[in-house]
């Protein structure tokens, strides 16, 4: 599993340049 984040900026970057834009919610982060 991975950690829970809370996401404000609506952008989470996955690995290197891997980018999802999301809601500002809670997000889990590998």
């Amino acid at each position: 599993m991975g950690k829970f984040r809370i996401i404000y900026d609506r952008k989470a970057c996955i690995g290197a340049n891997a980018c999802v834009v999301l809601d500002p919610q809670l997000f889990e982060m590998d």
